[in-house]
C-alpha cells in the first residue's frame, strides 16, 4: 500500500522560483502514533516518545513541546543511560542500533556484532550503565556502551517461544534482570550471562510488558492477555491480582514511589489504574474505545500514548489527577501522515489534509492550526476495520469539496458541513473500491475517480459518471496526471502481473487527448519503473516521468523521450510548472529553472514526502504532505 501512495502523487502549479534561503517549517497536524514512551531518569521533565515508522521525539517539559530527533523506521524504545543521561540508544531500520552522547543532535551505528536480528526493545543497567540489552528474536548484551555485542540467551528457550517482548533491569543486586518472552518471565543473575525460569504462578505463553517497582525492586507487575500479576519476591512467584482491568493489556507503568500503584494501557479500553496492589482497577481514560500501546508515569503525572482515530489525532496525553482528566500533549510531535494535500483556490489559507485512519483536516489559517469536525460521518468504531481518508481534492473554483472516505466517492458543497456519497457506474463506489479522486486544475466541473484498474470520469461535479475505456494495464492503475492547458488530456500510470498474487513494478504511461475515450501508449524509450508523471500546465505534450534510472522529460506527448538531468534513484515526487521543476526525494526537495539540466537544493521536511502542491496566489509558497504532517517552504 505504501507503494500505491506514493504513486497516487499530483503536480503543482507554481509560478516562479522560490525567494533566496527558502525555509522548511512544519504546520501539523500534531498528534498521531506512539508506540514507546521512556521518562528520563535524571529529569521527571523529560521524555522520549517513538513513532514505528515516523521516528523519536524528546521533550524538556513533560510533553508540553516536542522535538524530532531522529527519522525513519524505529521498532523499539529509546534507551535513556541513568548515569549520563545524554546518553541514548535507540534502534533503526528495525535491526540496526544507534547511539547519541549528545542527547539526540547526533546518532552513529552502534551494531558492531549484531547479526540479523530484529530490536523491539532496549535496556540499560543503571547499577553498571555500560552495560546495555537488546531483545527481539534473540537478545544481546554490551559490556562497552554498545561498542560491541554479544548473544546473551543461555538458559533462554530457542524459536518464537525464545523471541524477547520485554526487559527490566534491577537496580540492585547488581546484575539482575529479566526478560519477558513467549514462554514466559526468565531471569538473570549474572547480567544475562545465564537464565533461569521465573514464572511459577503464571499460564505457559507469551508475557508483553513487565515492568520494576523503582520503589522496591523485589515487586515486579506483568501483562499477560487481559490479565495482571504481581511478584513480592523477585519473580520467583506470581499471582494474578484480585481485581482486573478490561480489555487487552498492552503497556503497563508503576508509580516510581508507590510500587502498589500501577497504570496499564488497554487494546481496546483505554487505560486503567490501580492503587491498592491491584485489588482493583479503576477506568482512567482517556477515551473510550481507545488504544493505548504505551504508558508512563511520574511521581506527578501519567502519560499515554493514544493511537489515533476518525475524531481524535492521538499521539501523547498527559493526566495529573491519576487519570481524571487528560490533556493532549501533541505541539511538534509529528506522527501523523499526510497522504494528501488540497488548497482552496478561493482562499489559499484554506487547507486539506488526508490522514489515514485520522480522517480529513482542514485548515484556514494556513496550516497554523486544523480541525477535524468536518469530514464525512464515521460508520459505528470497529478497531478491526477504522475509517479513513487518503484522498482529497477541491474544484478549480472552490466550489466543491472531494474525498475518498472507506472506499467511497464523497463530495461537500459546504467545506465538510454536508456530505454525499455518489453512485459511480450505477453502483455505490464500496462494491468499485475507489482510492482516489483528482479535480481538473482548470475545468470546475470535470474530475476523475479510479479504483484498482478503472477510471472513471464526471464532467458535470459528479451528477453522472462515465466510465472510461481500459487503459490497457493487467494490475493496477498507480496515477492519473491531469492537463491544465488541455482539459481532455490525462496521462495514466499503471502496472502489469509480477507473477502469482501481485503487481510488478509500474512500468507503463498512456495517453489520452479526448478525455479518456481512447488512449495511446507513450512510454517507449524509457528505461526501468516509473515512480510518478506530471504535465507541465502551460503545454500538455511536454511530460515528465521519473523512472529508477532518472527523470526523463518529452516534448511531444511521451512519443520520444530523453534524459534530463543526473540519474536519480528512490521514489520521487515532482511538480512543474512556469519554467521550473520541483523534485522530492524522499525527505529533500530540488528545484530546476533549465528543464532538468541543473537541479538546486531547497532543503526539506524531517519526514518522506508524498504530495508536493502549490500555492496558486503565492509562488513562493509551496506545501509538502509528508509521512510527518504538512510542511510548508517559504
Amino acid at each position: 500500500m505504501n507503494r500505491l501512495l506514493r504513486l497516487t502523487t499530483g503536480l503543482a502549479l507554481l509560478a516562479s522560483p522560490l525567494a533566496a534561503a527558502p525555509h522548511w517549517t512544519p504546520l501539523g497536524p500534531y498528534g498521531g502514533f506512539v508506540s514507546t514512551l521512556t521518562v528520563d531518569p535524571s529529569s521527571p521533565q523529560g521524555l522520549y516518545a517513538t513513532s514505528r515508522f515516523q521516528g523519536s521525539f524528546k521533550s524538556l517539559d513533560g510533553g508540553a513541546t516536542w522535538n524530532q530527533i531522529h527519522i525513519g523506521p524505529v521498532s523499539g524504545n529509546v534507551a535513556v543511560d541513568p548515569a549520563q543521561p545524554t546518553t541514548l540508544y535507540q534502534s533503526f531500520n528495525f535491526n540496526q542500533l544507534l547511539k547519541s552522547t549528545d542527547g539526540g543532535a547526533t546518532w552513529h551505528l552502534s551494531s558492531r556484532g549484531l547479526v540479523q536480528t530484529s530490536i523491539e526493545v532496549i535496556a540499560v543497567d543503571p547499577a553498571q550503565h555500560t552495560r546495555v540489552y537488546l531483545g527481539g528474536e534473540s537478545l544481546w548484551r554490551s559490556l562497552d556502551g554498545g561498542a560491541s555485542w554479544q548473544r546473551a540467551r543461555q538458559g533462554l528457550p530457542k524459536g518464537f517461544a525464545g523471541r524477547i517482548l520485554a526487559l527490566a533491569v534491577a537496580p540492585s543486586p547488581p546484575g539482575s534482570l529479566y526478560a519477558a518472552t513467549g514462554a514466559g518471565v526468565f531471569k538473570s543473575l549474572d547480567g544475562g550471562g545465564s537464565w533461569q525460569p521465573a514464572r511459577q504462578g503464571m499460564p505457559a505463553g507469551p508475557v508483553p510488558t513487565l515492568a520494576i517497582a523503582p520503589a522496591n525492586p523485589q515487586i515486579l507487575w506483568a501483562g499477560v492477555n487481559a490479565t495482571v500479576f504481581r511478584s513480592t519476591d523477585g519473580g520467583a512467584s506470581w499471582s494474578a491480582t484480585a481485581g482486573q482491568p478490561v480489555g487487552l493489556v498492552t503497556s503497563l507503568a508503576v508509580d516510581p514511589g508507590d510500587p502498589s500503584t500501577a497504570t496499564v494501557g488497554t487494546f481496546d479500553h483505554g487505560v486503567y489504574r490501580t492503587t491498592d496492589a491491584g485489588a482493583h482497577w479503576t477506568p482512567a481514560g482517556p477515551r473510550a474505545n481507545a488504544e493505548v500501546p504505551a504508558v508512563a508515569a511520574t511521581a506527578t503525572t501519567l502519560y499515554a500514548g493514544v493511537v489515533p482515530d476518525f475524531r481524535d489525532p492521538g499521539g501523547v496525553l498527559a493526566s495529573s489527577d491519576g487519570g481524571v482528566t487528560w490533556q493532549p500533549r501533541n505541539t511538534g510531535l509529528l506522527a501523523l501522515t499526510a497522504y494528501d494535500l488540497a488548497i482552496d483556490p478561493r482562499h489559499p489559507e484554506a487547507l486539506w489534509a488526508a490522514t489515514g485512519v485520522t480522517g480529513l483536516y482542514h485548515s484556514i489559517v494556513g496550516g497554523r492550526e486544523w480541525d477535524l469536525s468536518a469530514q464525512p460521518p464515521a460508520p459505528p468504531f470497529d478497531p478491526l476495520s477504522p475509517p479513513s481518508i487518503f484522498s482529497v481534492a477541491v474544484s478549480a473554483d472552490g466550489a466543491r469539496l472531494y474525498t475518498v472516505f472507506n472506499l467511497e466517492l464523497w463530495a461537500s458543497d459546504d467545506d465538510g458541513g454536508d456530505w454525499t456519497a455518489f453512485l459511480i457506474a450505477g453502483r455505490l463506489p464500496p462494491f468499485l473500491l475507489i482510492s482516489s479522486v483528482r479535480t481538473h486544475p482548470v475545468d470546475a466541473s470535470t474530475l476523475y475517480a479510479r479504483s484498482s484498474r478503472t477510471i472513471f470520469a464526471s464532467h458535470d461535479s459528479g451528477a453522472h459518471w462515465n466510465t472510461l475505456p481500459s487503459p490497457g494495464f493487467g494490475c493496477a492503475i498507480a496515477d492519473v496526471a491531469l492537463a491544465s492547458s488541455a482539459p481532455a488530456t490525462l496521462y495514466v500510470l499503471g502496472s502489469n502481473s509480477g507473477g502469482p498474487g501481485g503487481c510488478g513494478p509500474v512500468a507503463g504511461i498512456v495517453r489520452s487527448t479526448n478525455g479518456g475515450a481512447s488512449w495511446t501508449k507513450t512510454n517507449v524509450g524509457l528505461k526501468g519503473s516509473i515512480d510518478s508523471v506530471a504535465v507541465d500546465p502551460l503545454d500538455a505534450r511536454t511530460v515528465y516521468a521519473q523512472t529508477s534510472r532518472g527523470l526523463s522529460k518529452s516534448t511531444d506527448g511521451g512519443a520520444t523521450w530523453f534524459r534530463a538531468g543526473k540519474a536519480t534513484s528512490g521514489d520521487l515526487v515532482f511538480a512543474t510548472g512556469g519554467g521550473t521543476l520541483w523534485e522530492a526525494r524522499g525527505t529533500q526537495v530540488f528545484a530546476s529553472h533549465d528543464g532538468g539540466a541543473s537541479w538546486q537544493s531547497t532543503g526539506g521536511p524531517q519526514a518522506v514526502i508524498l504530495r508536493l502542491i502549490a500555492d496558486p496566489t503565492r509562488p513562493d509558497r509551496l506545501f509538502a504532505a509528508t509521512s510527518g504532517g504538512v510542511w510548508v517552504l517559504q
